[in-house]
């Protein structure tokens, strides 16, 4: 085994493992995805810890490096290529481009601040008091001078992504100025918000706009509306969402700043079912909702990201895991099951329990239909099996069971495993589960006949597509459906 220490981008060194084994062929899983592998193993010590992730293409190529923050237990990661990802490390920032894994930017906070949202960046340069605006490719779109007071802009000012803290978790001095530099983005605008606080108390906010045809509205201008130098949370499409600390619900806005609709609740639909760690987890700010629900307890309706009504509930919030969408309640309109609610593993499916007490769903572009029995509610599927869950009045669920669909037209399907302790996962083509004490697990892996193609030991989960992740004594990497190793590392880096 041979140990070379490599250099990340922001100057951190760790040790990496060579001689890793991969399999270079066509697409191994989704392709826009990279799945990261960090450099150190953590043994479960309650610490959060910056660490160098190694990429891999879809290939199972080396494709580059980042730098995240690795939760106890985080022994991998993915992160989705079309995007900006900015990290922290030494109180330095680094933008870095999750299409080429290039580093766009390198902040330091002597000089500057900056934010990045999913299709472009900002810098704010203490210098020369100005806000370079930048597109994912690193291309300079614009520079503005915000109306900031003199001293707000001086070089010795602390420069902070969101936070009061610096990425060291020291504090700074009390004469300090703090810069902070937020935006967010919708399908045809770019909000950006700079904020100069003294550790006083004395704040001074600016903002700008810059439309989908280029154009800029500066928040010194006569009309600009005041809200969009509040508290804007997310985007849903071409809307802006903003939280009513009163009710605990969002208004919508135009990116304008008109009011659109009022006391909504968000609801994100992710790109998989189990929802992998995400290296890439975008910042409050950059995250798209994908539906939002108006209504009570008695009757909900739910909206897309264009405010078209698709659905309407009876009134149960949406049934989700995580961030994810698994279940809508929903009758169907004109006709029609309400379309892409629910993508999973990577392609779009369609869960409903409509007025005919079925769940209907798109797989292939057909529309199947199925059953569940009371007390049981829908967990997972794939292209095969679906997954329920059983529970007690009050205790929540308590048992898994997985039924195979036998009869695609209908829907009918027959129970092929019951009294499940552990929720399964659902992979396209595969099923794995995983069972017993987080570090003694039992992990099975089954093929598309539910037939068992790897029984080991060690820490298992989905990767991305049809790969899982696996940790077993000293090596650790990806194996596909069948149980083969596809990428294989040391996970015991000095």
């Amino acid at each position: 085994m041979t140990i070379r220490n490599a250099v990340c981008a922001a100057g951190l060194v760790c040790a990496l493992m060579m001689g890793a084994q991969c399999v270079g062929a066509a697409a191994l899983w989704e392709e826009n995805v990279y799945i990261g592998l960090p450099a150190h193993d953590f043994p479960g010590n309650g610490d959060s810890l910056l660490d160098i992730f190694t990429l891999y293409d879809s290939e199972g190529r080396r494709a580059g490096e980042t730098v995240a923050t690795a939760e106890v237990g985080q022994f991998f990661g993915t992160m989705q290529k079309g995007s900006l990802w900015t990290y922290h490390l030494n109180r330095e920032s680094f933008i870095q481009s999750t299409s080429t894994l290039e580093i766009l930017a390198h902040v330091v906070p002597e000089e500057g601040a900056c934010w990045s949202g999913r299709e472009h960046y900002c810098i704010y340069d203490f210098q020369a008091g100005s806000i370079e605006v930048y597109d994912s490719e690193g291309n300079l779109l614009d520079r503005k001078t915000p109306d900031l007071p003199p001293d707000a802009s001086t070089p010795d000012a602390l420069a902070s992504d969101s936070s009061s803290a610096a990425a060291d978790g020291s504090m700074p001095a009390a004469e300090e100025k703090q810069i902070i530099l937020t935006g967010i983005e919708t399908e045809d605008a770019l909000v950006v918000r700079v904020l100069s606080r003294s550790w006083e108390g004395t704040e001074c906010i600016y903002g700008f706009r810059r439309g989908e045809d280029g154009t800029w509205m500066d928040s010194t201008e006569p009309g600009y509306p005041e809200v969009l130098l509040g508290g804007m949370e997310y985007s849903l499409g071409r809307f802006l969402l903003c939280l009513d600390e009163n009710t605990g619900l969002y208004d919508v806005y135009s990116s304008e700043g008109v009011r659109i609709m009022e006391g909504v609740q968000a609801v994100y639909a992710l790109e998989n079912g189990y929802d992998p760690l995400r290296i890439d987890r975008p910042e409050a700010g950059n995250e798209r909702v994908s539906f939002i629900t108006v209504g009570d307890m008695t009757a909900q309706t739910v909206y897309d990201r264009n405010l078209q009504e698709v659905a309407q509930t009876d009134g149960r919030r949406l049934e989700s895991w995580g961030q994810t969408v698994i279940g809508l309640p929903c009758e169907v309109l004109e006709g029609r099951v309400c379309e892409n609610v629910y993508p999973y593993c990577g392609e779009e499916r369609v869960p409903g329990a409509c007025e005919d007490g079925n769940w209907y769903v798109t797989v292939d572009g057909a529309l199947i239909r199925f059953a569940l029995p009371d007390g049981e509610r829908l967990v997972s599927l794939n292209e095969r099996y679906v997954q329920t869950g059983l529970s007690n009045e009050g205790d929540g669920i308590t048992q898994y069971r997985l039924y195979r669909l036998t009869d695609l037209t209908t829907g009918k399907a027959e129970v092929v495993m019951d009294n499940i302790p552990e929720q399964m996962y659902l992979c396209a083509g595969s099923c794995l589960r995983s069972e017993g004490p987080y570090d003694d697990r039992k992990n099975i892996l089954y093929n598309d006949e539910l037939e068992p193609v790897l029984e080991t030991s060690g820490f298992m989960r989905p990767a991305s597509g049809n790969t899982y992740y696996l940790k077993r004594g000293p090596w650790h990497g990806i194996v596909d459906g069948n149980g083969s190793w596809l990428i294989r590392e040391s996970s015991m880096a000095e």
